[in-house]
């Protein structure tokens, strides 16, 4: 799935203090594929089912066209 492809994210546990952190990062280079990135974030919190949550969103690469390229 080329959708796939472009996209991984990390979950790290910590079962002693009942602690997860996720990570998500998809590839923005052809599209804004943001949405794609969201809705896997709420797909996988949807699954933890967290009693609190803490979310730290970061924008990163803005790629813009190089002139004359």
């Amino acid at each position: 799935d080329p959708q796939r492809a472009a996209q991984h994210y990390s979950i790290h546990t910590w079962p002693e203090v009942a602690g997860v952190t996720l990570d998500v990062y998809v590839c923005n280079f052809s599209g804004d594929n943001s949405a794609r990135a969201q809705a896997l974030f709420a797909e996988v919190i949807a699954n933890f089912a967290p009693a609190r949550l803490e979310k730290k969103e970061v924008a990163r690469g803005h790629l813009h066209p190089v002139s004359g390229a």
